[in-house]
């Protein structure tokens, strides 16, 4: 019987790269924004993303991407605060901005 050497050295390239995690993360958390957005008129708020969220996510990523968003103008701050109900953070009751995507396929 022949045996095959199995050589997985791009699978584990791939999965050593922190930077393919984030990709796919912020992809997620992309899907999410725009789920919310289409749903509610362009209104996003984070419990409305993290509860949109197809897996966990590492949640600074959250806040990392929509604070991306919101300083190239993709999503623009309505100066409305909602709670961000997050309590695993013991956060619930932390006030964040509401935000509205005036151009929701601009979230990419």
């Amino acid at each position: 019987m022949t045996t095959i050497a199995e050589d997985w050295t791009l699978v584990d390239a791939l999965a050593d790269d922190p930077g393919t995690l984030a990709e796919i993360e912020r992809d997620i958390i992309c899907r999410a924004i725009r789920t919310v957005a289409t749903a509610t008129g362009g209104i996003v708020t984070a419990a409305q993303i993290r509860g949109a969220l197809e897996r966990p996510v590492n949640p600074h990523r959250i806040g990392a991407v929509v604070s991306g968003f919101a300083k190239s103008g993709v999503l623009v701050d309505t100066d409305r605060m909602a709670p961000s109900g997050d309590k695993a953070n013991r956060n619930s009751r932390r006030r964040l901005p509401v935000w509205y995507a005036p151009n929701v396929e601009a979230v990419r």
